[in-house]
């Protein structure tokens, strides 16, 4: 996942901490706990242009973020 954190003004957000703040299956059926996979512990830190681009994210999830 990738993304760009801007502020109020538009320009780029350096060193702003991007984290999974919340996961959801996708299809219904799964039965993982959002709290208790793998992806709710990760984070980054966005580069001088406000990028960001967190990794290897479980694909069969649908992600919030918390900047």
């Amino acid at each position: 996942m990738a993304g760009k954190v801007t502020n109020e003004n538009g320009d780029p957000v350096k060193d702003a901490m991007v984290a999974i703040y919340h996961g959801k299956p996708r299809m219904e059926s799964q039965s993982t706990s959002p709290r208790f996979f793998r992806d709710c512990a990760k984070y980054v830190l966005t580069d001088e242009n406000g990028i960001f681009q967190i990794e290897d994210l479980d694909p069969s999830y649908l992600y919030q973020l918390s900047v």
